[in-house]
């Protein structure tokens, strides 16, 4: 009654999408433009390993001997997309300009509050600055800020210290 009764856990995502992409050279070459968007359809299935035993310190199954998924009943969607120019002031001093909104499938990660998938990190960024190309070329110097957001996110670092710990720690 106390405790927790474990289980492995694993989400497989199967990604497929769509990607529109340009780049043109304006003013003679002057002005570089690129535009990306991406667009993003996630199905995702899970696995709930069992123990190899009933002892309650039995190793999980083997995620390589099960077979592959057939449950594929969540789907997700969202869009990425990218817009930035390069503007080449003279033959050695240039500015640019980028922003990009991002969006990631759900982690497969629950909620302990209440229960529910935590989602796909969504955010936004945006980098801009001056680029110097000295010596013919051969000296190059980029001044630039960045600012972005991001989340939300499982926080995983504790997971990711110790798997190699305990990966087949029974061979």
């Amino acid at each position: 009654p106390y405790g927790a009764s474990g289980s492995a856990n694993f989400v497989n995502n199967l990604n497929e999408g769509k990607v529109f992409a340009v780049q043109s050279n304006l003013l003679k070459n002057r002005l570089i433009t690129s535009f990306g968007w991406r667009s993003d359809r996630i199905r995702q299935a899970t696995y709930v390993t069992q123990r190899k035993t009933a002892a309650p310190n039995a190793a999980f199954e083997s995620l390589f001997a099960l077979d592959a998924p057939t449950n594929w009943d969540t789907f997700t969607r969202g869009n990425t997309s990218t817009q930035g120019a390069v503007f080449h002031v003279l033959p050695w001093f240039s500015v640019f300009y980028n922003q990009s909104s991002t969006w990631n499938p759900p982690t497969g990660l629950i909620n302990p509050d209440d229960g529910t998938q935590i989602p796909g990190a969504t955010g936004d960024g945006k980098d801009y600055g001056i680029m110097l190309r000295l010596l013919d070329d051969r000296v190059s110097i980029r001044l630039n800020k960045y600012r972005n957001s991001s989340g939300p996110a499982g926080n995983t670092g504790f997971r990711n210290a110790i798997i190699p710990v305990v990966q087949n720690i029974e061979n």
